[in-house]
């Protein structure tokens, strides 16, 4: 393990109120590590189906090769748009959707890691939760505990059916109903993830490939089912960075892509791995309660 450790230098780094932010090649490519049933608390393991939504509302999954890690124990938040009717930029079906499971990929080098998972559907990029300012509409949060690591990367379904799905409004929710257009940084949805390791050995979220140029952002969802690029796709309203909170906003100092598809890239994106699922025919609805200290109110709480 300590031997593979040293084979993983990292690709460029940041160190920001005490937070070394790295993005760091991945030691293996992504494993199946199964289904994780929240209503339950049980494992299905790998070649089994979710009870999940047919559809993919949000997809971040073109590769990348990196992962990143430094933070452990903090909340990183990343940013998307889940599209509203009323979105001039991407035409959605509904302005609220039943999230009934997600997909996320990580790495770690640890004998074990737990991971905890918040959904905010309103959120203004490099906003942080501890920041009693920023308005940020808590849709769910959840904790788990024995998560598949020793040293490997693995892709992990979370299936939220019987009970647990979260209704997530469009274009920024409740802090700022309806669209407001691409320049304005209110159409955003957030999600959050915190992992603790048991001997902390490198661990983080993988870094999905951000490619607007050649996948352009939301193909591989409901809403625009095609993919350019077969390998994956580069989710709506991603911004090249994402929030450690309590120290700041970060990236990798930019990235480009002139190879192509699929190609290698010239710096990492900062946009972490994610798919969310739903049935885009269904709507949904709940009283919302805007609030702008996120450690109250919160709405849909589970935990595992």
């Amino acid at each position: 393990m300590q031997r593979l450790a040293l084979l993983l230098a990292p690709l460029c780094l940041a160190t920001v109120a005490g937070a070394q932010v790295q993005a760091v090649r991945m030691p293996t490519p992504l494993r199946d590590g199964g289904i994780y049933h929240v209503a339950t608390g049980t494992w299905t393991r790998p070649g089994a189906t979710a009870n999940l939504g047919s559809d993919v509302i949000y997809n971040a999954s073109a590769p990348s090769g990196y992962f990143g890690t430094g933070w452990e124990g903090s909340e990183t938040v990343d940013e998307g748009i889940l599209p509203s009717t009323s979105s001039t930029s991407f035409g959605g079906p509904q302005d609220r959707y039943v999230i009934d499971g997600f997909e996320f990929a990580y790495c770690s080098l640890a004998d074990t890691i737990d991971w905890s998972f918040s959904f905010y559907d309103g959120y203004v990029p490099c906003d942080m939760p501890s920041n009693p300012a920023a308005c940020m509409a808590r849709a769910g949060s959840f904790a788990t505990t024995g998560f598949p690591a020793g040293g490997a990367c693995w892709l992990v379904t979370i299936d939220l059916a019987g009970g647990n799905e979260l209704c997530m409004g469009a274009d920024g929710g409740p802090c700022a109903p309806g669209y407001q257009g691409s320049a304005t940084d209110l159409d955003h949805f957030g999600w959050g993830a915190t992992f603790v390791t048991g001997n902390g050995g490198f661990s983080g979220p993988v870094l999905a490939g951000g490619d607007p140029d050649w996948a352009p952002e939301g193909e591989g969802t409901c809403y625009l089912p095609s993919l350019t690029c077969p390998t994956g796709a580069t989710a709506a309203g991603a911004r090249d960075l994402f929030a450690v909170d309590g120290s700041g906003c970060f990236n990798f100092g930019g990235y480009s892509n002139p190879n192509g598809c699929g190609a290698p890239q010239a710096g990492v994106f900062a946009q972490l791995y994610l798919r969310m699922f739903t049935d885009c025919a269904v709507t949904c609805d709940r009283g919302y309660e805007p609030f702008c200290n996120t450690a109250s109110a919160q709405v849909g709480e589970v935990s595992i």
